[in-house]
């Protein structure tokens, strides 16, 4: 297996890295280990409105980024390590199990009692250790999937703990697991740094051939990094309609409304014509609901 290094911890960056390794390198195996700096990372087909509360993500300076596959949503930090692996297609797609057996039998030898789940992920001791996901292009397959070694854990659950059951759409949700990270499981401690090279050491040999990239290939990656995952339009607009319904004061006396979302646009409003006149035609961003409605309406909106 070829391996990639990663020179970034730009999650962004490390995305268009990898959809551009599966659309351009159509031979050879590929192995890139990589980490960022705290990033939501949802799927494709996920609603980033109703996945994480993009108020507390801003205000904690987390960025979210939409990968080019499905699956639900994951958070990565510098104690995460991400893997992704490229190679032709096999004839029953998707094949979780080939790419998910090598890593576990990586972690198996440090003394880890990892094994593959239901959900095509890794789990240990019931807990989540590893997402997975897949994206096929042509004969080609890239899966990648997160191991979480020392990340901060309560992250993910405390910019999710927002009023999810108002936003209503057909977006895939995710399926929130018990999660743990591998360190305390080791038999013989090792930084995160550590555990990387092993882990290429096991996936890719000894002495691995080091893929890098022309001056050519390197300007299609940050293309593909400015024009798409470092997008509003992708990351955000590429959400699928949604309707939020938000509570405006404290009960007895709130007052209940309903914001259409289209394409990351404020589409309708039911039950306050105040705001209708306001939002309709608005983009749902932090910058763009200051311009015509009050900062507690945007926390509404965006929380």
């Amino acid at each position: 297996m070829i391996y990639i290094p990663s020179t970034t911890t730009s999650a962004a960056e490390n995305l268009a890295t990898e959809e551009f390794l599966l659309t351009n390198c159509t031979s050879g195996e590929f192995l890139m280990l990589w980490k960022s700096a705290p990033t939501v990372v949802i799927g494709k087909f996920q609603n980033a409105y109703g996945e994480v509360s993009v108020a507390e993500t801003l205000r904690r300076n987390i960025t979210l980024v939409r990968r080019n596959s499905g699956g639900g949503t994951v958070y990565h930090d510098e104690g995460n390590l991400n893997f992704t692996m490229i190679a032709d297609r096999g004839e029953n797609s998707p094949e979780y199990e080939r790419f998910l057996t090598p890593v576990i039998a990586a972690l198996n030898k440090l003394g880890i009692p990892a094994k593959m789940g239901d959900a095509f992920d890794i789990t240990v001791d019931g807990y989540k250790v590893s997402g997975n996901a897949q994206s096929v292009v042509k004969n080609r397959v890239m899966h990648h999937g997160t191991l979480l070694f020392d990340a901060d854990l309560s992250v993910l659950s405390e910019i999710t703990g927002h009023a999810s059951e108002d936003v209503h759409s057909k977006a895939i949700r995710s399926n929130p697991s018990p999660v743990c990270n591998l360190r305390p499981y080791l038999k013989h401690d090792m930084d995160i740094a550590a555990f990387a090279d092993y882990l290429k050491t096991e996936l890719c040999g000894e002495n691995p051939e080091i893929r890098t990239f022309t001056d050519e290939e390197s300007a299609e990656i940050a293309r593909l990094y400015e024009t798409k995952y470092n997008t509003w339009e992708w990351n955000f607009a590429k959400s699928p309609a949604f309707t939020r319904v938000c509570h405006d004061g404290q009960p007895p006396d709130c007052g209940t409304y309903s914001v259409f979302v289209k394409g990351g646009i404020v589409t309708a409003v039911i039950d306050n014509d105040e705001l209708a006149y306001k939002l309709i035609g608005t983009r749902m961003t932090p910058e763009d609901l200051s311009a015509v409605v009050p900062e507690e309406t945007v926390n509404l909106l965006l929380q």
